[in-house]
């Protein structure tokens, strides 16, 4: 066996990192304001009812989804 295959590599050593005691940020309360919706987020709730009731007289979401991908390419 080859003796310096079983040699340890030296590597130096590590500096301990620090971490703070206390939190770099507060901990959110329970009165906490809920953070602000994306743009079309209140347009999405409010045709949701809507989507769903297309979905069911077309037989399912994947049905809508493939009538609005052929709609899509033929406004192409």
């Amino acid at each position: 066996m080859d003796k310096q295959a079983n040699r340890a590599v030296p590597t130096p050593p590590i500096d301990p990192v620090m971490l703070p005691d206390v939190a770099t940020e507060p901990h959110p309360s329970t009165q906490a304001v809920p953070p602000e919706q994306g743009v079309g987020q209140g347009l999405l709730q409010a045709t949701l009812p809507e989507i769903q009731e297309l979905a069911k007289k077309v037989g399912g979401f994947k049905n809508l989804s493939d009538i609005a991908e052929q709609l899509d390419q033929a406004s192409k």
